[in-house]
Parts: C-alpha cells; structure tokens; sequence
C-alpha cells in the first residue's frame, strides 16, 4: 500500500508575482528580478544555466509584466489545483500496484506563474509551469498524470534503475527508451477518458500537445515506424554517433512517438487483457510491455516490429514472441 504524500509549495508563485507587481510593466526590470529568483532557489539548480541564457524562452515575460488579465487566469489555475489537490492525489493511486507492506512516497509541487516547462529537479520535486492560457480542468489532469511519472520510480527494477541512472551504452539506452515508452503508455491510461472529454469539447491543449493525434491510426503508424527504425539503428557501433539525437527523434513535438505508441499500445493490452493485466507491468522489465502488445493481435503491430517481426530484437523480443502471438505480417 502507497501512502502518498503531497505537498502544494507557492512560494515562487508569491515570488514571481511579487516580482511582476514591482516591476509595473518593465519587462526589463522583471528580467532581472527573475534571473535573481533563478539564481538562488534550489529548485531550479539543475536547469539553472539554461534558464539563465534563454530566460525569455521559460517565461512569458511579456505576458507576466502585462498586469490584470494574466494574473488573474494565473490566480484561477492556483485555485483550481489547490482546491482539487487531495482528490487529484487519490486518483492515481488505484493505478498503481500492490506493494508489500506499506510505503509512503512523497512529492512537493512549486508552482510557477508563466513558466514554459514542466520538469523534476531531482526525486520527490516538482517544478509545474501554470502555462498562459491554460484550461484550469487540464491543467489539473496533467499534474495527475505527472504523479505516475513520479510514482513510478517506486517499481522500477534493478535492470530500470540503472538505465534510469544513466544511459552510458546502447543497451542501457534502449532500455531506458522502452521504459519511457511504457510509463507514457500508463501516466495516460491513467487520464485518458477525461482527456478525451476535454478534446470533445474543443479544449485548446497546452499541456497534453500531442492530444490531437491520440487515437489517429495514421499517426500513430508513423510514429512506430520512426520507432522501429530508430532503435533497429541502435547498437554499441552507432552508439556515440546515435545517442544525442535519439531523444530528439522520439520526442520531436511535432511527431511525439514516446506518447503515440506509449498510448496505444497501453490502450490495445487493456482492451485485449483487461485493465488488471496492464497496469501489472508497472514492475516489471519494460520488454514485457511490449511482449503483451505483440500478443494483442493488433492490426498495427506490423509498423511497431515490421512486417515479418524482423525488428524484434530492437524491442528487447524473439522473432518467436511474434510467432507464438500469432505472426503480424
């Protein structure tokens, strides 16, 4: 049983806004009162150079120095995230697997006005960006998705573990690929049908950006075969040349294979094998995750491991998982 310990921190919020009131409209002079914030608060340390030279970039200065009309919507996101904030937390733990005994996990969110980018510093943090704009209802259902992405450090296997650590080959790095491709495939199941609803009623995605192409065949079948092809490139020889341009392939925004075929896959094993069966892979090898979806009989599995199954191997598979789950070609 996890005991999930969540905890709302709006002191850079208070800070950024205080900053802003200041400044009365001088971007310039909220500039420089935010290079400070940057500087000397702990959260930001490990995106802190990045930030420093590309400060316009991660926030929305312009907006943030404009007055009434952003700090009022900034005034409702905080509102609507502080009064769902217990709800928020309790659903995500029936998505979860039984642990042993008990466990308590706990996690600080800081909240900031006008940020560009959502990130963890380090384990048990949170920086969330209260984005300009933002449908309130969205914004919530993202911060409940990051609580699995959070979570799900919990479950990790040894094997996980080290590949989260560090990517420092192309086995630990292909690992670590297929485990970022099953945790998206879980943090959205566990928000998927009230993100589809927002979709329904025209909501305008700052947050969830790749919403629009979810459950797009074609999309998705483009995103596996970028997929497939990547890692079939992967080996210990290409390694050096590959690795930094991998994670600008798999999550270009424009075609966000990591989320497409995350997605799909968790939806096909769900609907093949009942929820339940799903969400036990949480604990597991990632490969296994793509063993379920090879079983599934789904029509798309020829784009994910090719038509004859010739990029199993890719995917942690023997050509005989496909064979044994009845052949994709």
């Amino acid at each position: 049983m996890i005991h999930f310990d969540l905890k709302l921190d709006t002191r850079l919020y208070d800070a950024a806004r205080a900053a802003a009131v200041a400044a009365a409209g001088d971007v310039g002079r909220l500039r420089r009162s935010l290079a400070e914030v940057v500087e000397v608060e702990d959260v930001f340390h490990a995106q802190r150079p990045l930030i420093g030279e590309q400060l316009d970039d991660w926030f929305d200065l312009q907006a943030m120095a404009s007055g009434a009309d952003f700090w009022a919507k900034q005034a409702v996101l905080r509102g609507h995230i502080e009064q769902h904030l217990a709800p928020s937390a309790a659903a995500v733990l029936p998505f979860t697997p039984d642990l042993p005994g008990e466990q308590s996990w706990g996690l600080t969110v800081h909240l900031v006005p006008g940020l560009a980018h959502c990130y963890g510093p380090r384990e048990g943090v949170q920086v969330f960006a209260l984005r300009a704009g933002a449908d309130p209802a969205e914004a919530l259902l993202f911060l409940i998705h990051v609580y699995y992405h959070e979570l799900a450090a919990l479950f990790y296997t040894p094997a996980s573990r080290r590949a989260a650590s560090s990517q420092a080959n192309a086995e630990l790095l292909r690992h670590w690929l297929l485990l970022l491709i099953q945790n998206e495939g879980l943090a959205n199941h566990v928000v998927l049908p009230q993100l589809l609803q927002l979709r329904a009623r025209g909501c305008r995605f700052t947050y969830f950006t790749y919403a629009g192409l979810v459950e797009d065949r074609t999309a998705t079948a483009r995103a596996m075969t970028v997929c497939r092809e990547t890692l079939a490139l992967l080996s210990e020889r290409t390694f050096p040349t590959l690795h930094p341009h991998v994670f600008a392939i798999l999550k270009n925004p424009g075609m966000p294979v990591i989320n497409l075929i995350g997605i799909h896959l968790a939806e096909a094993i769900a609907r093949r094998f009942g929820e339940a069966t799903l969400l036990a892979v949480a604990d597991r090898e990632p490969q296994e995750f793509f063993r379920l979806y090879a079983a599934t009989s789904d029509p798309l599995c020829p784009e994910l491991f090719g038509p004859a199954g010739e990029a199993a191997a890719a995917f942690g598979l023997h050509p005989g998982d496909l064979i044994v789950a009845g052949r994709r070609s």
